[in-house]
């Protein structure tokens, strides 16, 4: 892609959804990308720059920039040299995690300014002699989740080679028109027909609460409430054996027991849950870096008479039923379903996000997230490192929907549902309980001592 101004081109269908949702709510800083990388050991800290500053060269889309041409939105590809890398010492601080916190926290609270900020800052900040982090952000309309994973690990990989002196000429990361080319083919093909007919066949016929979709509240970080909840290594790999036995994987199961979950707590038969999916297809798009994120609404329906097992087994067909179908855009089903204001139709997203275990020479790296993206209703993000360890269960609600739950019962009750899915095959539905011994002591005892 050629890095000049003269060389504009169109927004993909994911960006322009970015775009328009920020032009609708401009102070809003749901679409900042905020995360860093803890990394501990001895760390050649001119050589992490090096090949940051080598990545950033193959990896356009961090270097995106966004021009208004007869009031729409082109985008062109600006110099590597636009992007300077700060590092920061903090060393000498009274407490340097703070430090870094703070400034960190203080970034990821500026807003972008689209047309004329850069869509991404990197810094590295020097904790203590065998102590780092690298701090990114990046605006969602230039890159989503997968990408900024895909970006960390081919940085980490340079950064060994680099060190090992193995030679770094060839390119790793595929050019962003891979991803372009790939979107127009696809929207110009038959694939694309059968895929609105796939999520007209499913969605048609929701009941009319769904269908007029839910009431858009507002959002703001101050509405944010944030709980972390961690499965330790060995419930993470009994939970790991189970799937295996079920023929599933734990993203599936995770998905399933937020169903699960979903029509428990609601009471309902047939829910609508979200899941965030890369959008694309073919070894070269995934090694793209860009913006193709999707969510996809998996609708579930339920008898309550029916075994845990059944509804795993009908669930785990209906999720993999809709990953075939994922290109196809959320915000294409909403205009197709007539859905009024493009309002969700689904109260509950979960994103289930495997993370490498990042290493740079002898040093290891942990993945640390500021932000989860906009939240409606109900964020459920799990982070399962791809080598054995801990699960990681993060889940934002907003405080400004009015029957919203707090975020650490929310965790709660979903962590106990997933244990119910992975070790009660035999379980009857309707015997499923969201609420722990404490709690329902609480609802069926305390609340009715009159």
């Amino acid at each position: 892609m050629v890095v000049s101004e003269g060389r504009l081109r169109e927004l993909m269908a994911g960006q322009l959804g970015v775009w328009n949702a920020q032009q609708l709510t401009p102070e809003s800083l749901a679409y900042n990308i905020n995360f860093y990388q803890e990394i501990r050991g001895d760390l050649d800290v001119e050589l992490l720059v090096e090949a940051l500053r080598r990545t950033l060269d193959q990896a356009e889309a961090y270097r995106l920039r966004f021009r208004l041409v007869d009031g729409l939105p082109w985008q062109y590809v600006d110099g590597a040299d636009g992007y300077p890398i700060q590092v920061i010492d903090v060393s000498g601080e009274a407490d340097p995690q703070a430090a870094a916190e703070g400034w960190m926290r203080a970034d990821a609270g500026r807003r972008v300014a689209l047309t004329h900020d850069a869509m991404s800052v990197h810094a590295i900040f020097i904790l203590e002699s065998r102590r780092f982090f690298w701090y990114q952000r990046v605006h969602h309309i230039a890159v989503d989740g997968y990408s900024a994973s895909l970006f960390a690990s081919a940085v980490a990989r340079l950064y060994c080679a680099l060190r090992e002196g193995r030679a770094t000429t060839d390119r790793t990361l595929e050019p962003l028109p891979v991803l372009m080319d790939a979107e127009r083919s696809y929207r110009d093909s038959a694939s694309f027909a059968r895929d609105r007919q796939f999520w007209l066949d499913c969605l048609s016929d929701l009941p009319d609460d769904l269908r007029r979709g839910q009431t858009r509240p507002r959002w703001s970080p101050d509405a944010l409430e944030r709980h972390t909840h961690s499965i330790d290594p060995e419930e993470a790999a009994g939970l790991r054996a189970v799937a295996s036995r079920w023929r599933t994987s734990l993203a599936e199961m995770a998905i399933v027991a937020a169903a699960m979950y979903q029509l428990r707590a609601t009471g309902a038969r047939d829910v609508v849950l979200a899941t965030t999916v890369v959008g694309r297809t073919g070894m070269r798009e995934l090694a793209a870096v860009g913006m193709t994120a999707n969510m996809i609404p998996l609708r579930f329906k339920m008898d309550h008479r029916t075994s845990v097992a059944d509804f795993v087994h009908e669930a785990v067909k209906t999720i993999r039923a809709g990953l075939r179908h994922q290109r196809y855009r959320y915000e294409d089903i909403l205009r197709d379903l007539k859905v009024l204001d493009g309002a969700p139709i689904f109260g509950l997203k979960i994103n289930v996000m495997s993370l490498d275990q990042l290493r740079f020479g002898d040093c290891t790296a942990v993945t640390r997230a500021f932000s989860m993206g906009p939240v409606e209703d109900q964020v459920i993000n799990v982070y399962d490192p791809t080598e054995a360890g801990g699960i990681q269960v993060d889940v934002a609600v907003n405080r400004d929907r009015p029957d919203s739950s707090a975020a650490g019962r929310v965790a709660g009750w979903f962590v106990g549902v997933l244990e119910v899915v992975s070790g009660g095959p035999d379980v009857r539905l309707h015997a499923v309980d969201v609420l722990d011994a404490v709690e329902r002591d609480r609802v069926v005892v305390g609340w009715n001592r009159t």
